[in-house]
């Protein structure tokens, strides 16, 4: 390369993203292969190109959370797989009053079913019934998105709710490109 004869911009090694046949010195520019998708577990940031090694999560981390009114032993709830398969069921008689309380959970791809009762009939609308405060629910994945989140307190004898999960990072769907996700949508 001392020269002249090298042209600025190459690099050598066959294993790298960047290879040019072409160029007649490597001038340590190279990027090599790796997991360009952040959702995945083995994200690779220094990567240059994907090699479709990445790994996603087979399940999300969420949380379930009830404040409960004056009145917690009133409230019962399931958590379900949309097929009805039961993930977890609470009781009524189980929570206390004006308290709050947490779930955790590592749920798969898919949708789901959440269904909250109240025996007495008035949901968690503590101020209807001269409690100080109205409860609340809500269920979030791991970096904040709600997925449920409780409307009017004054959900009746109960009400459920719908969402799904899914780690499809998306990402490029050429399957030509470089950095081609197969798992993008």
């Amino acid at each position: 390369c001392d020269d002249g004869s090298c042209i600025p911009g190459g690099c050598l090694d066959s294993t790298a993203c960047n290879y040019d046949s072409t160029i007649a010195c490597d001038n340590g520019s190279c990027s090599y292969p790796g997991c360009t998708d952040p959702g995945a577990t083995n994200y690779n940031s220094t990567a240059g190109c994907d090699d479709g090694s990445c790994i996603f999560p087979t399940c999300t981390d969420v949380t379930l959370t009830i404040d409960t009114d004056c009145w917690g032993g009133e409230v019962s709830f399931t958590l379900s797989f949309e097929d009805g398969t039961v993930i977890d069921q609470l009781p009524g008689n189980s929570l206390g009053n004006q308290e709050s309380n947490s779930w955790d959970y590592c749920l798969e791809n898919g949708c789901y079913d959440f269904e909250i009762l109240d025996t007495f009939g008035d949901g968690l609308f503590g101020t209807g019934s001269g409690c100080a405060v109205d409860g609340n629910y809500s269920i979030m994945d791991d970096v904040g998105n709600v997925l449920v989140q409780m409307g009017d307190p004054n959900y009746g004898a109960g009400t459920s709710h719908q969402f799904c999960l899914s780690s499809d990072g998306g990402g490029c769907d050429d399957i030509t490109a470089c950095n081609y996700n197969p798992a993008a949508s």
